[in-house]
């Protein structure tokens, strides 16, 4: 279920928007096995590390999705995680809830990606809780701990693609 990757614009350039300087733009395109078109347009400032990325749908318009996988062996972990820029992420069990905010980037790959993605946002705070969080997650990225993988999105643009997942 690999997707079939296209860079139809690469290499070009336009001003950072936090310091100014030249910054690289790309789009690419994929065909992704049951979603269709997807385009993932990034700029990168290689002056300030500063980076956006944005996921469109190149389909036509889609209703409101919301989606759902129990993530119960390593296997599972390879659940395909597409999420726009309005897709609401929830893990139940792990006390996890990504919400869109106004600078909100989408996000392509999968659970395990996910996982780690999370981790190292977390794993910087000194909050007690935010460190038990990063534990239940290590526990999890092993497959020592099941959970539940939730996705909204009232735009339509964000999907999860596995073998488990439960379109709701």
């Amino acid at each position: 279920m690999n997707p079939e990757k296209k860079v139809t614009k690469a290499n070009q350039i336009f001003d950072c928007v936090s310091c100014g300087k030249k910054a690289d733009y790309q789009e690419t395109t994929y065909t992704v096995p049951y979603f269709g078109q997807l385009l993932i347009s990034s700029l990168s400032c290689p002056h300030c590390q500063w980076k956006a990325t944005q996921i469109f749908s190149l389909n036509e318009k889609k209703e409101p999705v919301k989606f759902s996988v129990k993530i119960e062996t390593i296997e599972d972990m390879e659940t395909k995680v597409i999420r726009s820029g309005n897709g609401t992420i929830k893990i139940p069990e792990l006390g996890i809830e990504i919400t869109p905010t106004t600078n909100t980037e989408g996000y392509y790959n999968n659970i395990e990606g996910l996982l780690e993605l999370v981790q190292e946002l977390i794993i910087e705070s000194t909050d007690k809780n935010a460190q038990k969080t990063v534990q239940q997650i290590s526990q999890a990225r092993n497959g020592k701990l099941n959970f539940t993988v939730i996705l909204e999105d009232s735009t339509g643009n964000s999907a999860l693609i596995g073998k488990k997942v439960k379109k709701l």
